[in-house]
């Protein structure tokens, strides 16, 4: 149950993050390289058992 939980709050996350970079891209492309960076190391912290 855990497990389907996380899966799919990856899921919702991977869509957030695209919908956030489209964003960006429409609007200007600077930034994007950090923002990355910002959403990589957030994963790393939810992720973490």
């Amino acid at each position: 149950m855990l497990l389907d939980k996380n899966e799919q709050t990856i899921d919702i996350d991977l869509q957030w993050k695209e919908m956030v970079l489209d964003e960006l891209r429409a609007a200007h492309g600077t930034g994007i390289r950090t923002l990355i960076i910002a959403i990589s190391n957030q994963n790393c912290r939810l992720l973490r058992p």
